[in-house]
């Protein structure tokens, strides 16, 4: 199952909104869209919450991939 989520974050100036995909294996996720030829700005990160990495849509606005725990 995988939900779409829209969240927006407080910068010092203005805000960013970018959408929240979540899955269950980011793994294998991650994975498949490196192979399908997507940009990622970080690699995939894991804290109390869950694993979390942002990919760039074609016009380089973020997407979040996000596996909770």
């Amino acid at each position: 199952e995988r939900r779409l989520i829209q969240t927006q974050l407080n910068t010092r100036f203005d805000y960013i909104s970018r959408f929240v995909f979540e899955v269950e294996d980011i793994e294998a996720v991650v994975a498949s869209m490196k192979a399908a030829g997507v940009n990622f700005r970080n690699e995939i990160l894991s804290g109390v919450g869950g694993k979390q990495i942002i990919a760039e849509d074609p016009s380089g606005n973020p997407i979040e991939v996000f596996q909770p725990v």
